[in-house]
Order: structure tokens, then C-alpha cells, then sequence
């Protein structure tokens, strides 16, 4: 399926980030029609080349040193228009820093109040608003924006803010470009010295770098191998820095390929010296700069030739070999392998169905979100359930940007712009929740369209992370809507402003979008039924390894529990081991390396961290490289050291025509989980419980061919020992119900429509066509649960 293509505005500062990202949209078949540059103020308004040299003369302003725009060597960008012969439009930076945080706050008039707005009219993020504006009154065909960000979300979430309020797709093709393949950092400057793209160090502001520097051709060999050294003795190799990420340098780009560049920029050394600045910084000042015809193109290529920039491989080296274990397995198997129970309280408003309410500590779960009336439209039925939500979150004193993660069930996948539509409307903060949705047909109760389980936090906002990617990249899917990749709150808190034990990860459903074109994947060729597990194969890797991207970039160390959706009527327990052998042998994998990211670092750098973070970056020492899973996480109280708990549900559909769906839910933040796997009356009981907290996640899997009392009996039973357990890793010690003070936040029971399952309180029950899981390779189940535990006592 070919990809839309857009018209483009390119966001350029003159470095070598937004510049090569323009190599990367005409990759794509986009086509750029016009360029966009803030600056500090000037004196005297000149373009060309006496443009550059007049307002160097009357203005001493060379940096802003902002955090969002680069500013050093500005008066040289209005010469890009001539070089690229694109239309050039330039605003100046009339704004200060307003909202430091790290994700930007400020979602257009529509969402705040008048002093809010008043407010952050003097950001300087709003004066890119208006520099688009301009741009799109005089070129309405344009529908996208390209930056150049790699790692720093203070920069992509301002940008990605402006350009939704615009109506722009967001492109930023250069998305944590150091951590894919083939995962090494300086693989950027290397792609850039390959295809010819020529920029030239114009500030150095790092302990490692000085006024030497200045005016080498930043991607050649000869500096890759000197920043390498320079940054090495600082601990910084694996952090970015070598990419000037934590503005250790800023380049002005002079050269690159044909088409893109038609003329070259000329800096004579008698037109630039050198500032000395805060901190040790050194920067250049020009005075004059020059155009001048392009070298006549080599053998074999002309200024018309298409870009051949390299584009990252879509899967990791660790995918990769996934995908080729999956075509063994494929070809070796044939098509047939293989009630007053917790503190919960119902809630009700009135004239509508019960709800199921369930309070932790710092958690708010409901479940059975079902409209009152099965005559509603799909509209009709959303609108009610909204309200009667926002109802219960207000009785509790929360709101909906407090939610963490939403499960949306339809009847039929059509429903979802409806849906969405007023769900989306709740949002109002960054980092909605995550989010997963699938279709379940005629399985939903009788009537109803739609139904919502939520859990929200009540926590201080500022110990809620998210991860709310917007813009297309190499890197996972870009998150367009009313939904973040993954959202982090505290696993326990003790103080309300501090994280005792780690983080709980969760993360948005993963389907298996190439992220650059946001197109479902296929297998080249006829799709034909022989061909089928092959295609399966590659979307359930591919989705699979959008779930370990960000987990990795949420910093997340171990999977508590994992969740795959998969469709079709054929091949299905083909398609179940499958999962399951992938899951497990990613775990086996991942126990020494992680995918993309040989020797990747902890700690990203980004620009809002080193001046507004909790705690500053130190160069001094190499970080220890992020692992997920990481094994050191694991504590030795643990009865097992096999792959975390996976169930395998067959439903009717899911989103965007994908064949599979991911869902996990992780621990990080320096979580230690204590692992437990039992073997009891057919079932197999899987535990994870994070140290410190009381808080665990159980699933139990019942095998199949259970009669309807027996499977109600052990699911009952096993409700019961779970939260009379006296600490996780214990099988068997039990203490009295009054000390455990164990509670079941949330029971959720996924079985056929021809299973019946104990009535319980709380009870969320998600009918599907199988499930499929256990501990050893994805077997037929009767039916698969789901606990979140909590206990009074901190275990």
C-alpha cells in the first residue's frame, strides 16, 4: 500500500539535524515546499549575502543560547533559500521560557482559561505558532512539518504541540536515529558523511571540546574519532553527546547533496573568528558568507537523481533472528500443534448499570463501563458512559487527565472514530493514558456497543511520566490522538513526593504499523494460504518490537505480565505458539542485550534534563547500560527465572486491519520483582510481585476441557490463596485474613462465550473466541486470569 505523501514545511535552525532531515522526507516521496527559522532579534533586516555581513555589524546578539531554537550562526540562514531554492520565511524569537517542564503543557485557547492563555502568549514555543501560520497562509497546500529532533522531548513535545493545533502531521524521521539499527551512536554522523552532507562545527560548549574544533566538518572521520576521544573521557559515549544532544557543539550545514542542495555556502577563514563565552564555550562569528556553484556531479549521478539516504532496518538484530526462528518453527509444525472475596466497592449512579469501583492506595479501577440502555446509538452510548466517568472520578476528587491506562471493547471496529472522538474530548493535560482497543463482535453483552475499564492515580502529577510520541519516525508509532505509548507512576508511595520501590509501566496496544509511513506491514508478494503464518510472523515481531522501543525508552526493566491479540478463524494455534515462542525466546535473548541498543547508556540526554531535571547528567563516569529485560531486577526470593506471564486471546478484530496486538505491563525505576510459578490443580499459577510495595500481578491459566463447576471452583479457590498469601515468593505461609489485608484492585477473566465463570464482585469478564497460554508453549485454556494484588503491608 503506498504511503500518503506530504507537502512539507522543514523547521531549520542551520544545524545538521533539521537540514539532513530534509534528505529524509524526499526519501519518503514528500515534498518540501518551504523552510521556516526563528531568530533573536535584528537590527537590520538583510538577506543574501551583504545580509549577513550587515547584521553582523549592528548586532552582537551570535546565541540565544535557548533551549528550543538554535540560534548560533543565524544571520547565514537566510542564504538557504538560494542554496536550496525553497521559499525561506523567518520570524524572530520574541518569547521567553515560560513552561519548562519537559512535556508542554499549553494545548491551545480552546483548553484554558484566559490567564493561562495570557500566560503563555510569552513563551517562546508560540512563536513558532505564528511563523507557521504565516508559512500556511501562503502555501494552504502544505500538511506537514519536519524537525530534526533525536532524543530531546522538550523540543519534539513543543513542536508536536503546534503542529496538532495546526492540523501539520509532525515528521522527525531523526527520532532516537542512535538507537536503531545498527544502534551505534555516531551512525547518524556516518549516514551523513556518506551521502555528502557537509556541516561545520560553529560552538563548542563541553569540557571536551575547545576552539580546535571550530569549523571542521562534523561527520568526517577525522572528528567522529576526535569527539569520540574527547567525549570518552568524560563517561558521555553512550549518551548522545557525540551527537551534540546535550549541546556540547552546534554545526552550521554548508553542503549536501543534489537534488536538495543546489548551490554551497563559502566562509573564507578572514570571515570568521572566534567568542569566547560562559561556562568555557567558544563559538565563531561570521561576518561574511557566500553562495557558489555545487561541484559538477560524479559519474553516474546528476542533480536530479532520487536521495539515497540510508534508512534504518525496520526490525533489530534481535527481531531479526526472532523473525527467522519463527520461519523454522513454521515450516516444522503442522496446523494442528499443540463475591465478599476483596474490599471493592460497587458503584452506582443513579438510573444506570453498576459499575465496578475498586480502591487502592493511590489507584481508582473501574471496569464494566456499559451504557444503561441497549437502544443507543454507538454515540449515544460513549456520551453516557463519559459522563457518568467523569461523574465517579469527580466524587473521588480526581479528573480524567488522573487516568493511566484505558481498555476500550467494541462490538465492531467501525465504531472506533465515534468512540474516539468523544473520548478524546476528556484530555486536556499531556501524556493522556495509554490505551489499548480491540473489536469483540457479538461476544460484548447483548446491546451494548462499547464498554471502558479504567484505572487512574492519585498521586502528584510530577511523579507521572509519560511517553506521548506525535510525530512520525523510524523509531515505534507515532501516537496522533487522545493516547501515550506508555505512562510510569510510582509502584508505592509512602510520601506523597517521593517514589519508594520502582515504577509500574503501561503501555499502549502495539500493532504493526512501519512507522515511517504509519501503514500496516506486509509480506512482499501473494498472500495466498500458505503464505499466511508468514505474514503473521512478521506483524507479530514487528508489533512485538514497537513493545520492547518503548519499553526501552520509558526506561522500563522487566515485563510483570503480557497480553498478544490475535484474529482469523485459521491456524490459530499455530498463531498461539507462535506468540508464545516469541515472547519467551525475547526474554531469553533480551537476558544479554537488548535489541538496537548494544551498549546504549541509562540516561538519554535531553536538553530539559541538563537544566530543569531533578537530578543533572554527570559525564564523569560511564551508565550502566538500560537492559530490558534486565535480569539484576529479578530478586533472589524468586522461585522462577523463566519468562514473565503471557496470554494468547483470539477476538474478532483489532485496529487498522492488524492481525496482532501487544499489550505489557512493566516495572522500572530500580523495581526488584520477586518471581513464583505453580503448577496446581489444572492450572498454572503465575506470580509477580514487586518488592516493597504489596503490590503483584497474578495470572492463572486454566486447561482446557473443564467442566463449568470445576472451572468456577479453582477460579474461585485460587482468588482466595492468592490474597491470603502472606508474601509473594511464599507459596503455602498464610496469616490471618485480618493482618494480610489483601485486596484484588482488579480481576479480569477472558474465556469463550461457552464458559461460565464464578459470579464475583467485581468480576470484569472479556468473552472472546479462545485464549491460549500456561507456562510452557501456549496451550488451549478453558480460560485466563488476570489479578492486580495490593496489600496494607509493604512486602
Amino acid at each position: 500500500m503506498t504511503h500518503k505523501l506530504h507537502k512539507v514545511v522543514a523547521l531549520i535552525s542551520g544545524g545538521k539535524d533539521s537540514l539532513f532531515s530534509l534528505l529524509h522526507c524526499l526519501r519518503h516521496g514528500h515534498d518540501v515546499i518551504a523552510l521556516a527559522n526563528l531568530h533573536p532579534p535584528l537590527s537590520t533586516a538583510g538577506s543574501g549575502e551583504a545580509g549577513v555581513a550587515a547584521q553582523t555589524a549592528t548586532n552582537g546578539v551570535e546565541d540565544l543560547d535557548s533551549y528550543m531554537y538554535q540560534t548560533v550562526g543565524h544571520h547565514v540562514v537566510p542564504l538557504y533559500e538560494e542554496a536550496l531554492a525553497i521559499p525561506l520565511y523567518r520570524q524572530e524569537i520574541r518569547g521567553q521560557v515560560v513552561d519548562a517542564s519537559r512535556s508542554y503543557r499549553y494545548s491551545g485557547p480552546a483548553t484554558h482559561p484566559d490567564a493561562i492563555r495570557a500566560q503563555y502568549h510569552h513563551d517562546e514555543t508560540e512563536d513558532l505558532l505564528l511563523l507557521l501560520e504565516r508559512v500556511i497562509r501562503a502555501h494552504p497546500e502544505i500538511d506537514a512539518v519536519s524537525t530534526g529532533a533525536i532524543l530531546s522531548d522538550y523540543q519534539r513535545t513543543r513542536v508536536e504541540s503546534v503542529a496538532i493545533r495546526l492540523g501539520l502531521v509532525p515528521l522527525s524521521f531523526l527520532w532516537q536515529f542512535p538507537k536503531l539499527p545498527p544502534g551505534e551512536e555516531a551512525s547518524l554522523l556516518a549516514d551523513m558523511q556518506l551521502v555528502g552532507q557537509e556541516s561545520r562545527l560553529v560552538k563548542c560548549a563541553s569540557g571536551g571540546l575547545d576552539a580546535s574544533f571550530l569549523w571542521d566538518n562534523v561527520a568526517s572521520n577525522r572528528i567522529v574519532a576526535k569527539l569520540a576521544r574527547a567525549m570518552s573521557r568524560y563517561g558521555a559515549l553512550d549518551s548522545g553527546a557525540i551527537l551534540g544532544e546535550g549541546g556540547e557543539y552546534e554545526t552550521l550545514a554548508v553542503d549536501g547533496p543534489s537534488p536538495l542542495w543546489k548551490k554551497r555556502i563559502i566562509v573564507e577563514n578572514e570571515d570568521r573568528s572566534v567568542v569566547h563565552g560562559g561556562g568555557g564555550s567558544v563559538l565563531l562569528r561570521i561576518t561574511k558568507a557566500q553562495l557558489a556553484p555545487k561541484a559538477a556531479a560524479g559519474e553516474g549521478a546528476s542533480s536530479s537523481s532520487p536521495v539515497r539516504v540510508r534508512v534504518p532496518e525496520l526490525l533489530d538484530s534481535m527481531f531479526v533472528r526472532l523473525r527467522e526462528y519463527e520461519e523454522e518453527l513454521d515450516a516444522s509444525v503442522g496446523k494442528e500443534v499443540l463475591s465478599s472475596i476483596y474490599n471493592a466497592s460497587q458503584g452506582r449512579v443513579a438510573g444506570g448499570t453498576p459499575w465496578s469501583v475498586s480502591r487502592g492506595r493511590t489507584t481508582l479501577h473501574m471496569c464494566n463501563m456499559l451504557a444503561s440502555k441497549t437502544e443507543l446509538t454507538v454515540e449515544e452510548q460513549m456520551s453516557e458512559i463519559v459522563q457518568r466517568l467523569v461523574a465517579v472520578l469527580q466524587a473521588e476528587e480526581l479528573t480524567p487527565d488522573d487516568i493511566v491506562f484505558t481498555a476500550i471493547f467494541l462490538r465492531s471496529m467501525a465504531a472506533f472514530p465515534a468512540v474516539n472522538k468523544t473520548y478524546g474530548a476528556l484530555f486536556s493535560r499531556p501524556n493522556p493514558p495509554a490505551r489499548m482497543t480491540i473489536g469483540l463482535g457479538d461476544k460484548l453483552p447483548s446491546g451494548a456497543h462499547v464498554m471502558l475499564s479504567v484505572e487512574a492515580w492519585r498521586g502528584p502529577r510530577q511523579l507521572r511520566e509519560g511517553l506521548h510520541v506525535q510525530s512520525q519516525s523510524y523509531w515505534a508509532p507515532a501516537n496522533i490522538g487522545p493516547y501515550s505509548q506508555a505512562i510510569a507512576i510510582p509502584a508505592a508511595l509512602r510520601d506523597l513526593d517521593e517514589v519508594d520501590a520502582g515504577m509500574l509501566v503501561y503501555t499502549a496496544g502495539q500493532i504493526p504499523l512501519v512507522p515511517a509511513s504509519m501503514e500496516l506491514v506486509a509480506d512482499t508478494g501473494d498472500m495466498a494460504e500458505a503464505e499466511s503464518m508468514s505474514s503473521f510472523s512478521l506483524q507479530a515481531v514487528l508489533a512485538l518490537q514497537h513493545l520492547w522501543r518503548v519499553g526501552t525508552v520509558i526506561k522500563a526493566t522487566w515485563w510483570a505480565g503480557g497480553l498478544v491479540f490475535i484474529v482469523g478463524e485459521k491456524a490459530v494455534a499455530q498463531k498461539a505458539r507462535a506468540a508464545w515462542e516469541l515472547w519467551a525466546r525475547c526474554h531469553a535473548q533480551g537476558q544479554t542485550s537488548t535489541p538496537g541498543q548494544d551498549d546504549s547508556s541509562d540516561e538519554d540526554v535531553d536538553l530539559w534534563d541538563k537544566k530543569y531535571g531533578a537530578t543533572k547528567t554527570s559525564y564523569c563516569t560511564p551508565k550502566k547500560s538500560h537492559s530490558l529485560p534486565d535480569p539484576e531486577c529479578i530478586h533472589a526470593e524468586s522461585t522462577s527465572t523463566g519468562p514473565p506471564p503471557l496470554l494468547i486471546v483470539q477476538v474478532d478484530e483489532l485496529p487498522r486491519g492488524s492481525s496482532v496486538e501487544w499489550i505489557g505491563l512493566g516495572t522500572g525505576g530500580g523495581a526488584q520483582v520477586v518471581l513464583d510459578v505453580r503448577e496446581e490443580e489444572h492450572s498454572t499459577i503465575q506470580r509477580t510481585a514487586i518488592r516493597g510495595t504489596g503490590a503483584a500481578l497474578v495470572y492463572a491459566s486454566f486447561e482446557a476441557g473443564l467442566d463449568h463447576d470445576t472451572l468456577r471452583r479453582l477460579i474461585t479457590d485460587v482468588v482466595r490463596r492468592e490474597t491470603n498469601l502472606s508474601r509473594p515468593g511464599v507459596p503455602g505461609k498464610q496469616q490471618p485474613a485480618a493482618a494480610a489485608s489483601c485486596r484484588v484492585l482488579r480481576l479480569t477473566v477472558y474465556a469463550d462465550s461457552s464458559v461460565q465463570v464464578p459470579e464475583m464482585r467485581g468480576l470484569e469478564l472479556v468473552r472472546c473466541s479462545s485464549v491460549w497460554g500456561g507456562a510452557a508453549a501456549g496451550r488451549k485454556l478453558s480460560a485466563g486470569v488476570v489479578m492486580r494484588l495490593e496489600s496494607d503491608s509493604y512486602w
